[in-house]
This record gives C-alpha cells, sequence and structure tokens, in this order.
C-alpha cells in the first residue's frame, strides 16, 4: 500500500522523509538472528521513526514551559506555535503537546498509530522523564497535521531534545495483515485544501 506524506507550511527542508525502523535499527542488529526473525520483520515493516529537525532545550518552571534558547535551535516564535502547555489537562504530570508539519493519506482504510519510541538507546534521559501518548486515527478520511503529546515525569530535570532524535514512531495498518507499506511524497493543492478542510 502507498501511503502519500506532505509536509504543510513550506518546511518540507527540515523535516526529513520518516525512516522504517527497520532500516534505522539495520545496524544494531546486522550480525543478529533478529534480522531473519519472520514475527519482528512483520512488525518492524510497518513502523516508522519521526525525529526531532531540532535541538530543544525545554526547563519547567513555576507550572511555565520554558525555552532555553542559547541550547536550542528551534526559534523563539516556532516554540510558541508548536508547543502546547495547558494545564487543565495534566494527569499526575505535565502534559505537553507538539506539533509536527507531517500529513499521511491513503485512499484506502489505513490506521496511523503513534507509539513510544521503544527502541532508543541514546537518548535514555527523554525516555525515562517522558511518557508519550499514543493514538490512532483512519488517514483516509482524516488528513491533518500530525501532533504528539508527552507526559514529563520530573520536571527538576530539564527535558533535552536533539536534533535526528527519534521522537515517536508511527505504524501503519491495513485492512490486510500482509500488507507492506511505502511512503510516497506527495505536493499539490488538491491535497493542501483537504488538509485544510480537515483541520
Amino acid at each position: 500500500m502507498d501511503i502519500g506524506w506532505t509536509i504543510v507550511q513550506g518546511q518540507k527542508l527540515v523535516w526529513e522523509k520518516p525512516e522504517r525502523l527497520s532500516v534505522y535499527m539495520n545496524e544494531e542488529y546486522r550480525k543478529s538472528d533478529v534480522k531473519t526473525c519472520i514475527a519482528s520483520n512483520d512488525l518492524l515493516k510497518n513502523i516508522f521513526v519521526i525525529k526531532s529537525p531540532f535541538d530543544i532545550h525545554l526547563s519547567y518552571i513555576d507550572g511555565k514551559l520554558l525555552l532555553n534558547k542559547e541550547n536550542s535551535s528551534l526559534s523563539y516564535e516556532s516554540f510558541i506555535k508548536e508547543f502546547g502547555n495547558v494545564t487543565d489537562q495534566y494527569t499526575n504530570y505535565p502534559m505537553i503537546q507538539m506539533a509536527t508539519k507531517y500529513v499521511f493519506i491513503t485512499d484506502k482504510t489505513c490506521n496511523l498509530t503513534i507509539l513510544p519510541p521503544f527502541n532508543n538507546k541514546e537518548y535514555v534521559d527523554y525516555d525515562s522523564n517522558t511518557r508519550v501518548v499514543s493514538g490512532s486515527f483512519n488517514i483516509y478520511d482524516w488528513q491533518r497535521p500530525l501532533s504528539y503529546a508527552i507526559e514529563w515525569f520530573d520536571t527538576s530535570k530539564d527535558l533535552i531534545i536533539k536534533t535526528g532524535q527519534p521522537l515517536f514512531y508511527i505504524m501503519f495498518n491495513s485492512e490486510k495483515l500482509d500488507d507492506n507499506f511505502e511512503l510516497k511524497y506527495m505536493e499539490t493543492k488538491k491535497l493542501y485544501d483537504l488538509i485544510d478542510k480537515c483541520t
């Protein structure tokens, strides 16, 4: 199944094409039987990695989310626009919503599911101090810019995100259990009009 994807608001040079998780993990498992495990391959072929295009250094002081501009490559204007910090939506921890510029679309029923980056090993501070809020929706009838949320467990520790760091994974599932998924970049006025309507 072909999955159309695009970047809204003219930022396609910043946000990279999502990378298949099996490719991302190839080096790590190159000498392991994991690479030939059918069960593992069936899962990994459907999962893609969404990486941060920015260095982001966040602090949380007196109930406010603050950007450390000196250690961040994200502009303050983009930070204000793309990060949500709504205190009445907290669980036991502050919940932060982050916007991306990705939109995915298909011409058949297909669910996109947001998953935590469970294969990370280089960014343990981020992984151990946050929890990704997972969710799923059908990209056949809902095309909108992808956003995700995290809970921040210990706000006495700054939250540091590096360029190229996996933020979360997306998994595709269709009505056919054995479907393979290929990402195809799209850039048409009709698609952007549809995104505007759904948004």
